[in-house]
């Protein structure tokens, strides 16, 4: 598998590494290239071999964004990802995988562009409505496109094969599907949370969202006057250790109210406990809150390329599953948090839009079709390729 960068492109790799390793034990060997800065490096490369608690192989390679616009950094970022594509390719010729998979981000294309050339299988996932370049650019070489959102297929049909494109949502981690099953209390039990503490959850994504940290501390005592016990707990990424420090500057009694975390394993359980969510609009972290029913209010990072976070918060708010704020109406946010904190029966109809729309069962099926493309390379191998007496096949490579 590759991809890489952020938790949008590494969560959904990370969630099929898991269940791929489940459903065939150490019949099967897995790789993963990615980058060594992003967030793929901190979780594999700090435990080689034992990522993720299945074994993995990590491959780092050199992959990084390239400015639109001719510079010394966009020269300095070709020459980088020109390296990349030779370390991929030779990372297949070390590894011989019968399947590549690319989950998004410059670490996806290198591998998956030259396993598609050698005739190898192959299939990217797009997280998000608007397709990435990464995607737009492999999407006429890979067998199979799975995609989050019907309507990406629009921006792909003349690129993908008709045949190859599959709707099948984002392949959520085991943290959060296990969360569905509890009630908002148990999780906040689980958290040691009192039961009837108002939570308010804010994600900004592996990287944090500093402008959103900045609006709801700014109006602070009017957000968590909304309830005697509301709390905000804000999972703040690489922002965590600066948010701690402004912290300091409140007084005790807003200190106390607020809960800074950085990357947790409990991500499942927050989100379950959130009374409302304020978060960024990535594929991954919106398609995890909706499959949770957490009421949310979506703010895209307006940074994004192509804009694709307002098109995912657009989608989601158009069919009465989330609230879209844009980062021009800031000002408004800690009021809309509290207003819908306030407001129980708006977000129990949030929480029921969300959860109809949602694919909870992404993952099965994605697992699914790594199972049939990986049967038909066996079948394949098996008619043309004669074994010694007793020799054991080998495992299957991903």
């Amino acid at each position: 598998m590759a991809g890489g960068g952020t938790g949008g492109h590494f969560y959904p790799a990370w969630a099929l590494l898991e269940a791929l390793r489940a459903r065939y034990g150490p019949s099967i060997q897995l790789g993963y290239v990615g980058t060594r800065r992003g967030l793929e490096a901190r979780v594999l490369a700090q435990r080689p071999q034992k990522g993720l608690g299945v074994d993995v192989e990590f491959f780092p390679i050199r992959a990084r964004g390239i400015e639109r616009r001719p510079s010394l950094g966009a020269l300095r970022a070709l020459g980088e990802n020109v390296v990349g594509m030779l370390q991929a390719l030779e990372i297949l010729r070390r590894f011989r995988p019968q399947l590549v998979i690319g989950t998004g981000g410059y670490a996806a294309f290198g591998p998956v562009f030259w396993a598609a050339k050698l005739g190898l299988p192959t299939a990217i996932h797009e997280q998000n409505v608007v397709p990435g370049l990464v995607t737009r650019l492999l999407a006429p070489l890979v067998d199979r496109v799975w995609l989050a959102y019907p309507e990406t297929a629009r921006f792909l049909a003349a690129r993908a094969h008709p045949e190859g494109l599959r709707v099948v949502g984002v392949p959520l981690r085991p943290a959060v599907l296990a969360a569905r099953a509890l009630r908002p209390e148990e999780a906040k039990r689980a958290l040691g949370l009192a039961p009837s503490t108002g939570l308010i959850l804010v994600l900004g994504g592996s990287h944090g969202a500093r402008p959103l940290h900045e609006a709801l501390l700014a109006r602070l005592d009017a957000l968590i006057s909304a309830k005697a016990d509301a709390q905000l707990a804000i999972l703040a990424g690489r922002e965590a250790a600066r948010l701690r420090e402004r912290l300091r500057a409140l007084p005790p009694s807003a200190r106390e109210r607020v809960r800074v975390l950085g990357h947790t394993p409990d991500v499942g359980l927050w989100m379950r406990a959130a009374d409302v969510a304020v978060s960024r609009a990535g594929g991954v972290t919106l398609a995890e809150l909706m499959a949770l029913g957490v009421p949310t209010v979506a703010v895209p990072w307006p940074g994004a390329a192509d804009d694709h976070q307002t098109a995912n918060a657009r989608w989601w708010a158009e069919r009465g599953a989330c609230r879209l704020l844009l980062e021009a109406r800031l000002d408004r946010l800690a009021d809309e948090a509290r207003a819908l904190l306030e407001d129980g029966a708006a977000r129990r109809r949030l929480t029921q839009r969300a959860r109809a729309l949602s694919r909870p069962e992404a993952l099965d099926q994605m697992r699914r079709e790594v199972e049939r493309c990986l049967d038909a390379h066996t079948t394949t191998t098996t008619r043309t390729r004669t074994y010694k007496r007793g020799r054991a096949r080998p495992p299957a490579r991903v």
